[in-house]
Formats: C-alpha cells, structure tokens, sequence
C-alpha cells in the first residue's frame, strides 16, 4: 500500500473560521428569541478549499477518503501590509505575528479539507503550521501537505526528542544508545516535514 504523502498549494487569501453571531430579538417583549446571523463568506472559502483539493487529490491518485493517523503541514502566506508595499525597496519574507489567528485560519481550511478527502479531520495527530508574509512579487496562497504517520514510532515524533548534541552522538569509539538514535533519526524526519 503506498504511503500518503499528498502535496498541493491552493491560491487564495487565508481566512479565519468565525463562529456565527447572535442576537436577541425582542428583548423587551415577552417573547424574545435569538437569532443567528452565519459569516457569509467562510463558506465559499470553505467550498473553493474543498474543490481545489478534490480535484487535485484525483490528479494525483489520491485513495481517500483517508482513515489512518495523518500528518498535516500548512503554510499560509499573506500580502504585506499596504504601507509595506508602497516602498520602493523590495520586501522580504516575514513571520506574520498579528491577526488572523493561527489556529481559526487553520480550522476553516482543515473543514474545506476534511470535506474533500478525510473521513473526519480527528484523523490529524500532527501538525506544523506557520504563516508568513509574502515577499515581493509572491501572491496570497495556502501551501499544505497531508502525510501518513501510520509507520511512524510515535517516539521520533515527540517534540523533546527533537534535538541532540552533537559531542554526545560521536563520543570516542562509543556506540550511541537507543533514545539518542531515535533522536537523530528524528532530525531527519523533522527536515523532510518542513522541505517542500
């Protein structure tokens, strides 16, 4: 059986998932009620997800929908701020640290995702996820890659395993324990996840 690894780049702005908004109707009257007003756009976002990934996933001979352990790594990359983009100087990648947040931008792309080719998003045990500014002359886009974790020793995945000395791996004539070889191999797995 082939193992996943199921790469694409979707071209659109990053957007946050935002839960719907409510109100009372008729507070004063004896009859009040709440009313839900849906975010009008997150579904379209949701949906130009879904379609992208579906019809990549059958380009690529994708057999979902997928039920094993998985592996997601997103990146989301933004315009620079306007004022940014007026200078005359050419602008480099930056980490975007103001809003939207991380975790709303991912949830309404993992359901875009889900839709397409997961039985349920809970089949996600692992995540890298960042998101960037562009840099000149690059355009908004979600860079995403889906891998199976199906064969993978849980320990070479677990984060304070993911470093090592290197003095303590090439001690004279001595042979490197178990834990310490996991580690390494771990530095091997960490550098194939973040290459795209």
């Amino acid at each position: 059986m082939t193992m996943v690894d199921f790469r694409l780049t979707i071209l659109v702005v990053p957007k946050p998932w935002r839960p719907p908004r409510a109100a009372v109707i008729g507070k004063k009257t004896s009859n009040p009620r709440v009313r839900f007003f849906p975010v009008a756009y997150v579904p379209e976002y949701e949906k130009k997800i879904e379609e992208t990934v579906l019809e990549e996933a059958k380009r690529q001979g994708l057999n979902f929908p997928l039920d094993e352990p998985l592996g997601v790594e997103a990146t989301f990359w933004f315009d620079k701020p306007k004022s940014e983009q007026r200078k005359k100087t050419l602008y480099q990648r930056m980490w975007k640290y103001t809003k939207p947040d991380l975790d709303n931008i991912t949830k309404s792309t993992m359901d875009g995702i889900e839709n397409a080719i997961l039985v349920n998003d809970s089949r996600v045990c692992l995540t890298f996820l960042r998101k960037i500014y562009n840099a000149h002359g690059e355009h908004p886009r979600i860079d995403i890659r889906i891998f199976s974790l199906k064969n993978e020793d849980i320990d070479i995945l677990t984060l304070d395993k993911f470093t090592v000395d290197k003095e303590d791996t090439h001690e004279k004539g001595k042979t490197v324990n178990s834990d310490k070889s996991k580690s390494m191999k771990s530095q091997d797995t960490v550098k194939s996840i973040f290459d795209f």
